[in-house]
């Protein structure tokens, strides 16, 4: 059994090297720099039937959204450094409390040290609300509650020689919630990747073991993963990847249990239990590219730490769907199908949760676009047999680069 301290240290240090790396060869990078500032906003208007994803007493209301946002990208030809910074601002027509303005902040770096080496690292801060990411991300329905979520993922790659390729990354995710209805969590994951290119030039061999660990307020977890599997480009616009292979994990967490007192009287208590359990995972995609559009899947099975407190196995199917209609005119689609499972505690889960969102687009100029998109999201409770849904129409006008409308 490893030492969780020690496993986290390791992985704190992996990353401030990275990062320190990646400052240091930024600083020094000689060749010649572009460097770009791109203001965007999108104004969105919403109704949306059920705001707060209620199962029992659902309530409508109209709501007013603006998303400003400012990006900023430095590259060279070795070297790349992207920021962006985003705000949400939400005003409801009769649920003012719900009003809210989430923050959301990206990094993304990466840089070829020579030939062989190459150093990345990509992070995300964010102060929101729950429901939006966690749904369509994860299939999980939690309370509506503000959360701080922070997640960074440096990575180290060889290339070993022309067809073989070695990565070591270590994503790591922290999130917490106001109140007390989710739970805190924190991972941190070891992952190396191994990628190497057949002779006939169209297929890539895969092999993808990982180690990490899960914080949770009543224990932890270990998670041991072991992938194999291979991708091919069956033509020049289609691609097919599938990776299959085991997963155990093991926890240590503290459960309720109903103890007898006396007579026939009950107390809840907790008690720590460890437990552990093995089965088969997957990862595949598919990718289809043609003139005027593109058809992404993704298929799989995972088992990963939760706002439930707890690990889940996560089995996913996911969709999506971009094609140009005309030279002005652009259809979007996109869709999901997550089953939630975890039985190690107290509570057994078993949830399916569905997610659709056709949207259009219209291009007025070169960078302004106005659209009509819906968006359906049903859960189902298996175990409680319940479920709610929640149907969403949205229009929206997006201003891409709000330099050019003022020049």
């Amino acid at each position: 059994m490893i030492s969780i301290s020690s496993f986290n240290k390791t992985l704190y240090w992996f990353t401030e090297g990275v990062v320190i790396a990646l400052i240091i060869v930024a600083s020094v990078a000689v060749s010649p720099a572009q460097q770009t500032l791109v203001p965007e906003v999108r104004f969105q208007t919403t109704y949306d039937d059920n705001i707060v994803f209620s199962y029992r007493n659902p309530s409508s209301d109209w709501i007013f959204e603006a998303f400003p946002s400012l990006k900023w990208r430095y590259n060279t030809e070795r070297n790349l450094l992207e920021l962006k910074a985003g705000l949400r601002g939400q005003r409801y027509a009769s649920e003012d409390d719900l009003n809210t303005v989430d923050q959301d902040y990206h990094i993304r770096a990466r840089s070829a040290l020579t030939e062989r080496w190459g150093l990345g690292l990509s992070g995300r801060l964010a102060l929101d609300t729950t429901q939006e990411d966690e749904f369509t991300e994860q299939g999980l329905l939690l309370f509506r509650r503000d959360r701080v979520l922070y997640s960074a993922e440096p990575e180290i790659k060889w290339n070993m020689t022309e067809r073989t390729s070695l990565r070591l990354s270590a994503p790591i995710y922290h999130v917490n919630y106001e109140g007390s209805e989710n739970v805190d969590y924190n991972s941190e994951y070891a992952v190396l990747m191994l990628r190497h290119l057949l002779d006939d030039e169209k297929t890539t061999l895969f092999l993808r073991p990982s180690l990490g660990t899960a914080n949770f307020e009543s224990g932890n977890s270990v998670f041991y993963d072991f992938l194999a599997g291979l991708g091919r480009n069956l033509t020049e616009r289609l691609y097919l990847s599938l990776m299959i292979g085991l997963n155990h994990t093991y926890s240590s967490l503290r459960v309720w249990r109903l103890r007898p007192l006396f007579g026939n009287t009950f107390v809840f208590d907790t008690e720590k239990e460890t437990f552990s359990d093995t089965g088969f995972i997957s990862d595949g995609s598919l990718v289809w590219k043609w003139e005027r559009g593109s058809l992404n899947a993704g298929f799989g099975r995972k088992v990963s730490a939760s706002g439930y407190g707890e690990p889940v196995t996560r089995d996913r199917l996911s969709t999506g769907l971009a094609w140009n209609l005309s030279h002005k005119l652009r259809f979007t689609a996109s869709a999901s199908v997550t089953r939630t499972q975890s039985d190690g505690t107290s509570v057994d889960r078993d949830e399916l949760s569905y997610y659709l969102r056709p949207g259009i687009y219209y291009r007025l100029t070169e960078d302004v676009d106005i659209g009509l998109s819906y968006r359906y999201s049903r859960i189902e409770n298996r175990d409680a047999s319940d479920s709610a849904d929640r149907n969403r129409i949205m229009f929206f006008i997006d201003f891409r680069d709000l330099k050019k409308l003022f020049r």
